[in-house]
């Protein structure tokens, strides 16, 4: 098997099974939300959780007094009833279940997804990142 196809396949493979081999699902965890003229933040990190999802939710009010930012973290009970049929709201994109929510401001939204650090667009970004640059190295060497 030529090179950029055996490195293809290896980073295939670090993609679906990276997120194996540990009961407790990582998940970004950093907040930065402004209120009222103040800002919360805290620092970022990773939480681990023994529920099924890591969560990120976009504060947005059109009043500035009002909570406006993001929050990523473990989920607790934002992400009651993706699994159920009967409940609508959630609606799946990019691997996320996403539903608008006053909780979070008039324009808010919680999201909520499967895999460790799912939450986090770094990790989505650098694994495209590395494709794109393989599949830029083997179309110049065939």
């Amino acid at each position: 098997m030529p090179y950029c196809q055996r490195a293809l396949v290896l980073l295939l493979l670090f993609a679906i099974f990276s997120n194996y081999g540990s009961d407790a699902l990582k998940c970004r965890l950093y907040h930065k939300i402004w209120e009222d003229g103040h800002v919360l933040r805290i620092n970022p990190d990773v939480c681990h959780t023994s529920n099924q999802y890591c969560v990120r939710a976009t504060y947005s009010d059109p009043d500035k007094r009002k909570k406006n930012g993001y929050s990523m973290g473990c989920d607790k009970v934002d992400c009651q009833g993706i699994d159920d049929p009967n409940y609508t709201g959630w609606v799946q994109k990019n691997g996320e279940f996403c539903r608008k929510s006053r909780d979070y401001g008039k324009n808010g939204e919680i999201c909520c997804c499967p895999n460790d650090m799912c939450n986090s667009s770094q990790r989505r970004f650098s694994l495209t990142i590395v494709t794109i640059l393989i599949f830029i190295i083997c179309s110049y060497f065939l």
